[in-house]
């Protein structure tokens, strides 16, 4: 029997320079709390998790390379 592991599969190149990529890359898993628990410990946080104004749940983190990776899950509702 398989688990399902949150953790995304990132490849990690030693001869990469710098990002070529301006901008951050957008995620939107089912479930932004179990994988921000799986993360958080493992990557560099950007923004940790929080509720935005927008009705998004969020956390931000850079990878290996040096890409920003947000994930977020909506469903909330945005503050007044």
């Amino acid at each position: 029997m398989s688990r399902y592991n949150p953790l995304p599969r990132i490849l990690c190149f030693d001869d990469f320079e710098s990002p070529c990529l301006t901008g951050t890359i957008y995620l939107y898993p089912d479930d932004v709390d179990a994988l921000w628990e799986a993360l958080k410990n493992h990557a560099e946080v950007i923004q940790a998790l929080q509720n935005t104004y927008y009705g998004l749940r969020e956390f931000a983190v850079k990878d290996c390379n040096g890409y920003i990776l947000s994930f977020g899950q909506g469903g909330l509702d945005p503050l007044p």
